[in-house]
């Protein structure tokens, strides 16, 4: 199944510009362009319809990637104790599956995308860390593979503990790395560079591990 690959929503001038490209398309172009839709749906029914318009379709997928108020929003939605219920991923295939169609047509499913829209991300934020040759090393990259660099302001930032315990369960080999604040990551990696030789000074830096 495509999706569009979101680069930036901006809206200026009255317009809604997109860069984005779709998944299966290569090269991949994120050009800015108008979305008419959007645009349309902004100038007739306003900013609300346009935000819970642009959350639906990041919840359902058809919008992923970038860093914005509803990629927030979609955090926050996914984590509020009554998302279960409207989460079609979770029901398979068949009259549940249809039950659970029909509630997020419903009132409430809207009522609780407006909450999650409000709403602010935790104030607490973790990233993982792990010790390798001169010091520690933080998370800064998830995939196949993942990466480690030993610059902590480049470390990959969970806005949910329970996020970042999932992803280390991902890997195997990871029974040595730990989630921690990332405030105290911050402290711990300033009093170590303040007590490191300047000769690993100048070695430790940012290495892929």
């Amino acid at each position: 199944m495509s999706y569009t690959i979101i680069k930036s929503i901006v809206i200026k001038d009255g317009k809604v510009i997109i860069r984005g490209s779709c998944s299966n398309v290569t090269p991949k172009r994120y050009d800015p362009e108008e979305s008419r839709y959007f645009t349309r749906l902004l100038q007739e029914e306003g900013m609300e319809a346009l935000d819970l318009k642009i959350l639906r379709l990041y919840e359902e997928g058809s919008f992923q990637r970038g860093a914005n108020k509803w990629t927030r929003a979609l955090q926050i939605l996914r984590k509020m104790p009554e998302y279960p219920h409207f989460d079609w991923r979770r029901h398979g295939i068949g009259v549940e599956y249809d039950v659970v169609c029909e509630m997020r047509k419903s009132e409430a499913f809207t009522a609780l995308l407006k909450k999650a829209l409000a709403s602010k991300l935790p104030s607490d934020k973790y990233v993982i860390t792990k010790e390798y040759g001169c010091g520690t090393v933080y998370l800064n990259r998830a995939g196949r593979h993942a990466k480690f660099v030993f610059d902590n302001k480049r470390a990959k930032v969970f806005h949910y503990r329970q996020d970042a315990e999932d992803l280390k369960s991902c890997y195997s080999g990871s029974d040595d790395w730990k989630v921690v604040p990332a405030n105290a990551a911050a402290l711990a990696e300033r009093r170590r560079y303040a007590e490191m030789p300047n000769s690993q000074r100048t070695i430790c830096v940012s290495p892929d591990c």
